[in-house]
């Protein structure tokens, strides 16, 4: 979560001429990143005060239920807003560190759509895990935010080997007001505060950042993350390239499993003890006596069987035309077609799937033909290799009859044969390593949160987006590290650098084609060159005819059409 608190007054909106220069700055010299998102309907009756009387919203009780506690946290802080410097008439500078930092939590579980976003820091602050379950919130380095500890002592390193550094670095969002209010009602046990954010090329802009509403601060201050949230921050400090140090700082930090956390993760001064009910005693774990759900009992069995069979209902009643999509699989996340068939890699099940399908003219596809077949994994969640840990984007390789996947969470590419028969590869004995699998890392013979995958079929070449390095690598046949072809010079908007690559296409001679998503570009890198070119996009985010907006995937014809 994204936290902060009131600091220095630095007041850089007040000189009414910079605003633009500095915007006009942002532009040119960073990179921009955006993400696709549905509005809340809801949210229009939230703003309606943006019309009327500012007065400041009375302080609610913390019982109220989750949604009323909500639109209420939305309300406080679109008012906080509307007399903030970090805020004029058509956006508000949000300041993450948090799991907001992380592009996939915020496109992926937020639907948030960032105008601009920018590396920065807060300086004479500490990051900490005292909010209620144990997730982030900034601290003061003179005192705390909570009046009845500002006597404390300062809280136990964090960090057993690296000191814990006096300033916070995270990301400036620019978002538009109703973004803003969504992400404060996601947020609504923090309250908005202003603080100073200087951006990495010096320039000092106010922003609004969540910090922990006090009563629900636990009270011990020295607690660790979780396993899950710290790896959110760490992924998302590395994918948007936060300053090294800060990450090298973070990634000492030691974690505890979500479900390993103790009573003083609950213990606060709104919840000062926790229970334990039935369904938590079969789970083999306690429940805070105050949980997210404004304190209602958990949900029963009964009722979450309910909402599985709901699912599979609505599997059932999807359209026709989708039918050969709900047949592949809960989470689809690549498609692959070759001749009649559909391959579908599933990374809720860990298997690849092919549908055979009818040749139809009329693009029919209601008659996808059968229930779908396992091609790759299914063998369970795993690092061994017939398994598969969230496999993302696939190539079939009909030529050398292998199939291609990225194998994300293991940092790797896998190769199938192509047979008939899954239980010839349920071993794992056909099965190999093509990229990667020396765990995730930087490094020629690494991957990390691979994306894409393109293969030259004549020569085995595999052509590898790895997303989390920004580069595109390419691996000879049996070669034990990679080369770089695109990229690879840290996260940036130069002809020389990628930001978070995704898509991905190679043209027989080499010439790559990939996705810039950050960037909001397409960029073509010639064999041997070491700098792209811009074929598409490049002209910031926008919906204009020479704008992108997001690029996440890419496919070019034989005449290089893309």
């Amino acid at each position: 979560m994204t936290v902060s608190f009131l600091i220095s007054s630095l007041l850089l909106l007040t000189h009414p001429q910079q605003p633009l220069h500095l915007q006009s700055l942002y532009k040119q010299n960073l990179a921009t990143f955006q993400i696709l998102t549905s509005l809340n309907s809801n949210l229009n009756k939230n703003n309606e005060h943006r019309t009327g009387n500012n007065k400041p919203t009375p302080s609610r009780h913390f019982s109220m239920n989750s949604q009323a506690a909500r639109q209420a946290a939305t309300k406080r802080a679109l008012q906080v807003a509307d007399r903030s410097n970090a805020a004029n008439e058509t956006h508000v500078w949000n300041f993450g560190y948090g799991a907001n930092i992380n592009p996939q939590k915020l496109r992926e579980k937020r639907n948030m759509q960032p105008l601009e976003a920018y590396c920065g820091k807060v300086k004479n602050v500490r990051l900490l895990f005292n909010h209620r379950g144990g997730f982030g919130n900034l601290e003061s380095i003179t005192g705390t935010n909570n009046s009845k500890q500002q006597n404390a002592p300062p809280p136990p390193e964090l960090s057993p080997v690296i000191a814990q550094p006096s300033e916070v670095h995270g990301i400036l969002l620019r978002l538009t007001h109703d973004d803003f209010g969504r992400m404060a009602g996601m947020e609504h046990q923090y309250d908005a505060k202003e603080v100073s954010v200087t951006s990495y090329d010096g320039v000092v802009r106010k922003a609004l950042a969540f910090i922990t509403n006090y009563r629900h601060e636990t009270l011990e201050r020295g607690l660790l993350p979780t396993d899950r949230y710290v790896k959110l921050i760490q992924t998302g400090a590395k994918q948007m390239g936060i300053d090294a140090s800060y990450r090298k700082w973070l990634d000492q930090i030691p974690s505890v499993p979500d479900k390993e956390r103790g009573q003083e993760y609950y213990q606060t001064q709104s919840a000062p003890g926790k229970r334990v009910t039935e369904n938590s005693k079969r789970k083999g774990r306690s429940v805070p006596s105050s949980s997210r759900q404004g304190g209602k009992e958990p949900q029963s069995s009964s009722v979450q069987s309910g909402r599985k069979a709901v699912s599979k209902k609505r599997v059932n009643l999807v359209s026709d035309k989708h039918s050969v999509y709900s047949e592949a699989g809960s989470g689809p996340a690549g498609i692959f077609v070759r001749r009649n068939n559909l391959y579908v890699s599933d990374n809720k099940s860990d298997s690849v799937k092919v549908i055979s399908l009818e040749d139809d003219s009329n693009n029919d596809m209601t008659k996808a033909v059968g229930v779908s077949e396992i091609v790759a994994g299914g063998n369970g969640r795993g690092e061994k290799p017939n398994q598969l840990n969230r496999p993302w984007r696939l190539f079939v390789d009909e030529l050398q009859q292998y199939i291609y996947v990225v194998d994300r969470n293991n940092a790797r590419v896998q190769q199938w044969p192509i047979t008939n028969n899954n239980n010839s590869n349920n071993n794992g004995d056909n099965v190999m390593t093509v990229a990667g699998g020396n765990e995730p890392g930087s490094g020629l013979s690494q991957l990390d949160q691979p994306v894409d995958v393109h293969v030259i079929e004549q020569s085995g070449d595999v052509y590898v987006s790895d997303r989390a390095n920004h580069r595109v690598v390419m691996w000879k046949r049996n070669a034990k590290e990679g080369r770089v072809v695109a990229g690879g010079n840290g996260f940036g908007s130069g002809s020389h650098q990628l930001g978070c690559p995704g898509g991905l296409h190679v043209t027989a001679n080499g010439t790559v084609y990939v996705s810039d998503e950050a960037n909001n570009r397409i960029m073509r890198w010639n064999p041997n060159e070491n700098r792209g070119q811009v074929v598409a996009g490049g002209h910031g985010a926008g919906d204009g005819t020479a704008q992108l907006y997001h690029p996440l995937g890419i496919w070019v014809s034989d005449e290089e059409d893309i």
